[in-house]
């Protein structure tokens, strides 16, 4: 589900909302204790991330996409 978000917040700002199990839940809580960060703020900056990314023609990680074999059949002068 995704809502402007309405207040003082940004005007660019949106809210998803995410249904996770709850052991990725709780991994998610546990991971952002150690980085000292909200469990919404590491899903937003990973969100972010791998959007702007994906934007670019890289992989969400953040790497060149491997290039895929040509599907075209092998030319005919090669007899």
């Amino acid at each position: 589900m995704v809502k402007n978000e309405q207040g003082g917040g940004d005007s660019q700002t949106v809210t998803l909302r995410v249904p996770l199990p709850s052991r990725v839940m709780q991994d998610l809580v546990a991971l952002a204790e150690l980085y000292h960060a909200t469990p919404e703020q590491m899903v937003a900056s990973w969100a972010q991330t791998h959007v702007e990314n994906l934007m670019a023609g890289l992989t969400p990680s953040g790497a060149q996409p491997q290039q895929q074999p040509s599907r075209e059949p092998p030319s005919a002068s090669a007899s």
